[in-house]
């Protein structure tokens, strides 16, 4: 520190740990979904760093996070990007607050529902249509 310098930057390094416990059943106890794709970002949803991925127990780990040792509430926001192909997801921005160096927090992936389509002829009356392609959007 000089006299003749008002303004300086520094980097610091958090030393907490949020485990995003992904499961079909959004439980401690639930069955694991393995590859669900998450990255921390601010309250407006920007994402920063790298992705963490969801391990065979469900666990998406983010390192070095902040949490405040004096008991104060502070927020980490998180998005979930990606799940497998047989689980949905929530698009939507999530946060927690952590007070606690090490927190869990159950994540809920529910598998995809699967639907049954039947399509038949609108032009001949019962005759069903053995192949075609549907587009939803």
């Amino acid at each position: 520190v000089t006299e003749d310098t008002t303004s300086y930057s520094f980097t610091v390094a958090a030393t907490g740990t949020l485990v995003l416990h992904v499961t079909e059943e959004g439980t401690e106890d639930g069955t694991p979904v393995v590859g669900a794709t998450f990255y921390r970002c601010d309250s407006e949803g920007t994402t920063y760093g790298e992705a963490v991925v969801s391990d065979d127990a469900g666990n998406a780990t983010f390192n070095y996070v902040p949490f405040s040792a004096l008991g104060e509430s502070l927020v980490v926001y998180y998005k979930q990007t990606k799940a497998d192909e047989v689980h949905d997801f929530d698009l939507e921005l999530q946060n927690t607050t952590l007070i606690d160096e090490s927190t869990v927090v159950e994540v809920f992936n529910p598998p995809v529902s699967t639907k049954t389509l039947t399509l038949t002829d609108a032009n001949y009356s019962g005759l069903p249509i053995e192949n075609a392609e549907i587009t939803l959007s």
